[in-house]
């Protein structure tokens, strides 16, 4: 067959002088079923691959709380706690030596037992700036290896939250009009 035959077997119906014959109706259903399916696979494989990160990610909560010392497990309390007030005294078995100055008036004392667990508070006035208590306490808990898991500090508040062997601190100084006031929460077990 020659050349001449073959293009006078094709469908030259909408064939104009010039111009390109189309292709067949079923051929451009096929191509744009082809693309179809091509999109719809490809946002189908998206869907998949996003759901598989979300089920990777939540297989751990988010209020999962990693523990920086291990042997530090905080127990779930069933019970309210009970708040012992100490008025303007140190509540009873609150460590003297975590008053770093001499004759600190305390403003507020208490005490919480969370039934394993006891939070020992105390407040007092200082004549030091905000400052000068920041970094006498932070040298006091490295000296005395607490270990210092989080620390800030800034124009008006700083605070310091430490642990050491099965107890907690939590110190807040914040900046008054004269000095500062410091805050202590020692929890223990």
């Amino acid at each position: 067959m020659d050349e001449n035959n073959i293009d006078n077997n094709q469908d030259t119906s909408n064939k104009d002088a010039g111009e390109k014959m189309t292709m067949p109706l079923v051929k451009n259903v096929d191509s744009k079923l082809f693309v179809t399916v091509v999109v719809l696979v490809i946002f189908m494989v998206s869907i998949v691959i996003t759901m598989l990160g979300k089920m990777q990610t939540s297989e751990q909560p988010d209020d999962v709380v990693v523990s920086v010392v291990p042997e530090l497990v905080t127990s779930v309390i069933e019970t309210g706690p009970e708040k012992i007030s100490a008025g303007e005294a140190l509540p009873e078995g609150f460590p003297e030596e975590l008053l770093l100055e001499t004759n600190a008036k305390i403003t507020n004392g208490y005490s919480i037992n969370y039934g394993d667990l006891t939070q020992l508070t105390a407040s007092f006035d200082s004549t030091k700036t905000l400052t000068e208590n920041y970094e006498t306490y932070e040298k006091f808990l490295n000296d005395k290896l607490w270990i210092i898991l989080n620390k800030n500090q800034t124009k008006s508040l700083s605070a310091i939250y430490a642990m050491r062997r099965g107890e907690e601190i939590n110190l807040v100084i914040e900046k008054t009009d004269d000095t500062s006031r410091v805050s202590i929460s020692l929890l223990k077990n």
